[in-house]
This record gives C-alpha cells, structure tokens and sequence, in this order.
C-alpha cells in the first residue's frame, strides 16, 4: 500500500503516541531506575503488535526500542527528563556509544539505513522539544552482527552525547543489563527469536 507523503507522517505521529503512552505506563509500572522492561499492545488500526524495550534511568532520560509489526522498520527514541529544564537543539546530530567502542550519530545511522533500503532520510528520523526518534535497524538487516542495534545486545552501558538548547553538549548514559532480552523480543517481530538472540557473523 502507498501512502502520500502527508498520510504517512499522520501514520507515523499516531504509532508514536500510541507507543509513548503505553511505554510511559510500563516506565511507571516497573518503578525501579536503569531495569529494562518489554510492553506490547494490539494497534487495531493498522492490525498489528507494536513491541517495546525500554529503560529510565535514575535522572529520568529515557531510551526505547520499538516496532510495529505491520512496518519493517525498528525505532530508538531517546527521550529528555518530562519535567525537566532542558530541550533537545534539533539543529545539531546526536551521538552514542556502547561501552566505549565505536560511535554512531543520528544522522550518519538514518542516512546509511535509507540508502540500503531506498528511503527518504527524511522519513527514517523526527523530533521534537523533549525527544529524539531514528530508525536504527531494518528486518532485511536483523542477521548483520555490524549494526548499532546489534551493538546493543551485546554491551553494558550506553552513553549519549546530545546537545540542549539551554546548556550545551550534555550527555545521558544507560545500563545494558537486561536489555539483550527485552530487544530481542522487538526483534522477534521480524525474525525466529533464536536468531534474534544469536547474531550471525
């Protein structure tokens, strides 16, 4: 099914919400910091299952994988404190690393997933005041053990540069423990959960 350019994006702000509402209750469910956590639920609309992993960490960021399974695509949202002073400057790329080893930044993951697959970058990244989104893995690539998603499996801590509009350069850092179970069941969506769990080389 083709959509035009201004249903699709409409399409991608509903799944968006929807996913934020039902990580937000899970987030408070689990109460305790840096635990990561797996929520589903039934999007009727579009007849499919949306899988969340996500965490928050003791300074209230956030950081979430998700997918829709009607979509073949998997998306990361880092997400600023609620209540907190500071917004994201959308003018300028931002960057992580897993366990101090190689860098990844928004842009350079986006655009390189757009031109294996033949998309818009424009359509594989958005943002807003308090949260960034990008699609950090396609399902033609879950058996890639060379990805940013991948990476996620297999380390322990996950630091973010990003700058804010009313500090600077700021960073956010996660734990990773747990979070190869709670992927994985995001990844399922698209592959064998064996497969999921086992990268190929």
């Amino acid at each position: 099914m083709q959509l035009h350019r201004g249903n699709q994006v409409r399409l991608i702000r509903t799944v968006w919400t929807a996913v934020m509402v039902a990580w937000l209750v899970g987030a408070t469910a689990a109460q305790a910091a840096e635990t990561w956590t797996l929520t589903a639920f039934d999007d009727d609309i579009n007849a499919a299952t949306v899988r969340i992993a996500a965490v928050r960490n003791a300074q209230a960021y956030g950081f979430k994988i998700y997918a829709p399974s009607h979509e073949d695509r998997i998306w990361a949202t880092f997400l600023l404190p609620p209540d907190g002073p500071e917004t994201f400057d959308q003018g300028l790329d931002l960057h992580w690393q897993v366990s101090g080893s190689e860098e990844w930044s928004l842009m350079a993951v986006t655009d390189g997933v757009a031109s294996r697959i033949g998309a818009d970058p424009a359509e594989l990244r958005h943002a807003g005041p308090r949260y960034v989104s990008l699609v950090i893995g396609h399902a033609r690539e879950l058996h890639r053990a060379d990805t940013p998603l991948r990476s996620l499996l297999a380390g322990e801590t996950l630091t973010v540069r990003y700058s804010a509009k009313e500090t600077g350069e700021r960073q956010m850092r996660f734990s990773l423990e747990g979070a190869d179970v709670a992927i994985a069941e995001v990844m399922a969506l698209f592959v064998p959960a064996e497969e999921a769990h086992a990268p190929r080389p």
